[in-house]
């Protein structure tokens, strides 16, 4: 009787519990900037990552006209990210706003390429 459950213990931790195994949304997705902020206090890391990617992607896509990065900031993600988070925290309009949105409206204020 032991082995028997001893080995449904096993093929439990194998194949693993539904819902169990998602994982924690993204802070990106979150859907206001203020629940953006409050993830990233929780998870600073991610959100780094999560500003400067998404800010990287607009000076190389479709706002490249408007959101200009020099190659140090290329080259140094982490410098992007703090500043977006310090304009971020102190943009109150966008608040109830979506995070990306909040970002595209920062990286066009903080990096514009006619200054």
């Amino acid at each position: 009787m032991r082995k028997v459950l001893a080995m449904s213990g096993v093929i439990l931790l194998a194949v693993g519990l539904p819902g169990l195994s998602r994982a924690a949304p993204s802070p990106i997705e979150a859907k206001t900037l203020t629940l953006f902020l409050a993830a990233c206090a929780k998870n600073q890391d991610a959100c780094n990552g999560e500003i400067s990617s998404q800010v990287l992607m607009e000076s190389d896509g479709d706002m490249k006209d408007q959101v200009c990065l020099t190659d140090d900031m290329h080259d140094a993600p982490i410098m992007i990210s703090r500043a977006m988070m310090r304009w971020l925290k102190s943009a109150r309009q966008f608040a109830g706003k979506p995070p990306v949105q909040a970002i595209e409206a920062g990286a066009k204020i903080l990096y514009p390429c006619n200054p």
